[in-house]
């Protein structure tokens, strides 16, 4: 929801043009850095493929983006210097996401990893289609502090629903997600 529109958060927000920039490579420069730590520590840090393995990054990343609509909205004078450590931070998460995500597919469903990468692949592209109009509705009516507090709650809200339905929900889900847990 928020990824595409930051050039017109940035924006939005007053904050010099060239923050864009920074604010990707600090995120690049989190994700290397933690996808190096990941591989270093592999053998004593082992992922199992756990759902709590990808829940705790994920929300981590949620809560970075409830930080970034606070720093926006309360503009704290060193907030361009704020939001570069948030980037980072992120980025760290989103390494350790990715890698997560993977574990789990290979621990849990390796005889339809085909058919499981697809259907994520499908709900990015969907959420690809649709976030981004959302965003720009929530951007355009409740600014750039309204879009990152939506994207945050949103998350952990997906999150929430998740782990209900694991406990309570469909029959099918719970089978699948007994599975990974």
């Amino acid at each position: 929801m928020v990824n595409n529109l930051v050039p017109l958060v940035l924006q939005q927000a007053s904050f010099d043009k060239a923050l864009l920039g920074l604010l990707v490579s600090c995120s690049g420069a989190g994700n290397i850095l933690s996808g190096l730590w990941l591989a270093k520590h592999a053998a004593s840090k082992a992922m199992r493929g756990e759902l709590a393995e990808l829940l705790v990054p994920a929300t981590f990343q949620a809560i970075g983006f409830g930080l970034m609509g606070a720093l926006i909205w309360a503009r704290p004078g060193n907030a361009a210097a704020y939001l570069c450590l948030l980037f980072f931070v992120i980025g760290t998460f989103s390494a350790r996401y990715a890698i997560a995500l993977t574990v789990h597919v290979a621990a849990h469903h390796a005889d339809s990893a085909g058919r499981v990468w697809g259907a994520l692949q499908s709900w990015q592209s969907a959420m690809i289609l649709v976030a981004p109009m959302v965003g720009a509705a929530v951007l355009d009516r409740q600014g750039p502090s309204a879009l990152f507090a939506l994207a945050a709650g949103s998350a952990c809200l997906s999150f929430g629903l998740l782990l209900a339905l694991r406990k309570f929900g469909t029959p099918w889900l719970r089978t699948s997600l007994r599975a990974a847990a």
